[in-house]
């Protein structure tokens, strides 16, 4: 007999409706499927109704769609030093319909533009401060750029307690070795970080001479110099070189690139020394590929510098027009070429005719 409030008899037992607990556990989980059922029906045709109800397809294609129209835009995060490198980054990014947010290690003001989309953090606080703002806005995608000076370490430096042990398992805090531990770190804490040119492909300038003819004492100084300035990159302590005469007047070190320039020449009091700037062999585009601009060439002015050779396809030219522009304005020539191929041959046939923009 079944009682009032009590269930039909169909409904249990061991392998009832209400004894099924794959069933129970699929209309939970899954959909609920409205079928009418009988109280005289038997529950394997409950049971064959009930499955022959579900579609599979249009539920799967159905949830994909709302989980899509609920989900939030994916965030590139531009982790930000010095200079204008990463604002045109974040111009060309947000021009390629990707939404961004810039987190700034740097005490500079952002540009008027990029002030709503910016966040100030505190690199030597890399747990506590950086992969907090990066969780906050749901940045799992970032991008490093921009001058990072030592300054940031050895100025009144303010550091989480996790920095703190991260760098102590360093055998090395080189530039290289600062980046391997960081981008494990990165990585393990479920961020990707992405080449440096990922938006800026159009910064490198095609090999070639731009300005004034050279000296034969000039592009033998460019052959010597970007001989010399791979293998001081090599050794991690600079991208750039002040070569005159066939010798090596600065090596860049963590004074940083212009520094290095009026070092070396100021120097050379015949004025007319080469700068060289190059990146690593296999260099790892995630982490500082050279950059060079309008500071570049001030430096040169000041010191009397009168040539600078940088590796094509490596070296980003900030503003490409304005840059040999001023150049020319400087009498400064500029030489675009691969440090591979650099014996005094294949230079004087390089530059044996200028390029025009």
């Amino acid at each position: 007999m079944q009682g009032p409030g009590r269930a039909p008899d169909w409904c249990r037992g061991r392998n009832s409706f209400q004894g099924n607990r794959f069933l129970r556990y699929r209309l939970q989980k899954v959909i609920l499927v409205p079928i009418h059922i009988k109280s005289s029906e038997p529950s394997e045709r409950v049971l064959h109704r009930f499955h022959s109800s579900l579609n599979p397809r249009p539920i799967d294609s159905v949830h994909i769609q709302s989980r899509n129209l609920f989900m939030k835009k994916e965030v590139l995060g531009i982790l930000a030093g010095r200079g204008e490198l990463p604002w045109i980054c974040a111009r060309n990014a947000i021009a390629a319909g990707q939404e961004v947010r810039v987190f700034c290690i740097t005490d500079e003001e952002p540009p008027e533009e990029f002030k709503s989309i910016s966040v100030r953090v505190i690199l030597t606080k890399l747990y506590s401060s950086v992969f907090r703002s990066f969780r906050e806005y749901g940045a799992r995608r970032i991008i490093l750029i921009g001058k990072a000076t030592r300054d940031i370490l050895y100025q009144k430096p303010r550091f989480d307690l996790r920095t703190i042990l991260l760098l102590a398992k360093m055998t090395s805090q080189s530039d290289t070795s600062l980046f391997q531990f960081v981008l494990k770190e990165f990585e393990k804490h479920g961020f990707t970080v992405l080449p440096q040119d990922t938006y800026l492909q159009n910064m490198y300038l095609p090999e070639g001479r731009y300005g004034k003819s050279l000296s034969k004492k000039e592009i033998e100084d460019i052959s010597f110099g970007m001989v010399y300035a791979r293998e001081i990159n090599r050794l991690d302590l600079g991208q750039t070189l002040v070569a005159a005469q066939l010798s090596v007047l600065a090596v860049e070190c963590a004074e940083g690139t212009d520094q290095c320039i009026r070092r070396g020449g100021t120097l050379y009091h015949k004025k007319g020394a080469v700068v060289c700037k190059v990146a690593k062999v296999n260099h790892d585009k995630r982490f500082d590929l050279p950059v060079t601009g309008l500071s570049t060439l001030e430096s040169m002015r000041e010191s009397g510098c009168r040539v600078l050779a940088i590796e094509s396809g490596k070296t980003m030219v900030l503003n490409h027009k304005e840059f040999i522009k001023t150049a020319e304005k400087y009498k400064i020539s500029i030489v675009s070429c691969n440090p591979d191929k650099s014996d005094v041959k294949t230079i004087t046939k390089l530059c044996g005719k200028s390029v025009r923009l």
